[in-house]
């Protein structure tokens, strides 16, 4: 008898990356076995799914989702499906949110992070001295106050959240634009491998082959953004996948928080407009930590 999670790997090809249709599988409670094992007729006469994603489906065989399944056996990687106890309850509430996640590292975390304060910390690759003493420290200090902090294992400001989580011997957790068996970037092996020794975890919703590809990175950063109650924001320029988490953030209504810094550096235009837009401005960890306060008050 074939896992489950097989039938959702499936499923999540045949709809595609970032599905609105994935949205309404969960909402109608549907099951990917038992979507498999419908004809095209019956398929159909759901009347919940385009007809062209129901004829897609029904030449889809369960091929290339087992092969996927028995690697991730093989290497070590977890499947979450939305079904498992550990798929973030978060991810429940987007628009289009992943039918499979492919963890490596603990994928308890996951299942707890809506009982604990998680903050996700981005910002530019080509972090200034000021960002990167910023990111890391105020990562640190968060890290301490019992935050998870979670990043996109980039270079720059990413790596400097990821690296004070750590350097507070608390556990982080990067979320990638590729799959599990890719190396991006490569200069960050080494602190992949201490976020995923240190109790911390990688996940993506792309299959452990996928190659970076630019469009990955735009669609990996709603997952950023949905994992956590709020976002940080250090530097940012004016066009930059920092800001697009952060455009996410507030349309899953969450906070946003940006550090000011110097208004002649091309590196602060877009953490500067955060600001003047109304996002809150962060000068210390209490100025972050506070919203989050009274929301777990009541837990």
């Amino acid at each position: 008898m074939r896992n489950d999670a097989v039938y959702w790997i499936w499923l999540s090809q045949g709809l595609g990356l970032a599905s609105m249709a994935a949205r309404t599988v969960l909402e109608r409670g549907l099951d990917a076995r038992e979507l498999y094992q419908m004809d095209l007729t019956a398929l159909q006469q759901l009347e919940l799914l385009r007809p062209d994603l129901c004829r897609s489906l029904k030449k889809r065989t369960l091929t290339a989702a087992c092969n996927i399944w028995e690697e991730c056996e093989r290497k070590g990687y977890s499947v979450i499906t939305p079904m498992s106890r550990n798929y973030p309850r978060s991810f429940y509430a987007l628009q289009d949110p992943p039918l499979v996640l492919y963890v490596q590292g603990d994928p308890s975390l996951l299942g707890k992070l809506h009982n604990l304060p998680v903050l996700t910390v981005v910002g530019t690759r080509s972090a200034t001295a000021y960002g990167t003493r910023v990111a890391e420290n105020m990562s640190f200090d968060l890290a301490c106050a019992g935050f998870i902090i979670v990043s996109g294992l980039a270079v720059g400001i990413d790596s400097c959240a990821h690296n004070g989580a750590l350097r507070a011997g608390k556990k982080t957790i990067a979320v990638l634009a590729a799959g599990l068996n890719v190396s991006y970037p490569s200069k960050n092996a080494g602190l992949r491998k201490r976020i995923v020794e240190e109790g911390g975890l990688v996940l993506t919703e792309l299959e452990p082959s996928a190659t970076v590809r630019s469009g990955y990175f735009s669609v990996r950063n709603r997952l950023l953004a949905g994992l956590s109650q709020g976002v940080l924001v250090v530097e940012a320029p004016q066009r930059s996948g920092a800001l697009l988490t952060a455009n996410h953030a507030l349309e899953q209504g969450k906070e946003v928080f940006a550090v000011p810094s110097d208004i002649y550096d091309p590196n602060a235009v877009g953490t500067l407009s955060l600001i003047r837009d109304g996002a809150t401005p962060a000068i210390t960890a209490l100025d972050v930590a506070y919203p989050y306060f009274a929301h777990f008050a009541d837990h």
